[in-house]
């Protein structure tokens, strides 16, 4: 709901610099799509991961679809973080 609040919060509310990294990464955005940087733009990615089209018309994305994206997006991070510890950097 904060984001319904502050339509310019800051999505480092939320989200880690890696798991932001990690979004930006794995759901590219449309090209109609805005890219603000804020925690409504992010939580719109994490809907994507869920299942969430984002065509026209449709609703804001439920909490199911939010509770799926944000588990693919913690499998992500985990994978992501163990790659950094293999590679190194």
């Amino acid at each position: 709901m904060n984001q319904r609040e502050d339509k310019e919060a800051s999505p480092s509310l939320v989200f880690t610099e890696t798991e932001q990294q990690v979004l930006n990464h794995f759901v590219k955005d449309s090209p109609s799509e805005s890219r603000s940087f804020t925690l409504q733009y992010y939580l719109r990615k994490v809907a994507k991961l869920g299942g969430y089209l984002a065509r026209k018309n449709d609703s804001p994305p439920g909490s199911i679809v939010i509770w799926r994206g944000f588990q693919k997006l913690n499998d992500l991070h985990a994978g992501f973080l163990a790659a950094r510890q293999i590679v190194g950097n």
